[in-house]
């Protein structure tokens, strides 16, 4: 998974969605498979809050091959 925040621009968290290749590496989705696999939440959100936004991150990321099934279910 990949998280970024510009603090200067935004208050919101991005994160999004990776898969594994078979030599361990994780790369994004491509912006035309991407849809479902970016989230967002305020930086002032609750504890509760962003880690229920990662945990469906987590949720959206593959393994590596031709997986069809979520690396963390």
């Amino acid at each position: 998974m990949f998280a970024s925040w510009w603090f200067d621009l935004t208050n919101e968290i991005m994160l999004k969605s990776s898969k594994s290749s078979r030599g361990g590496g994780h790369s994004a989705w491509p912006r035309n498979r991407n849809e479902g696999r970016v989230f967002s939440v305020p930086i002032d959100a609750s504890d509760r809050d962003i880690g229920e936004t990662v945990l469906k991150a987590f949720a959206k990321c593959e393994g590596p091959g031709k997986s069809t099934e979520p690396l963390f279910p």
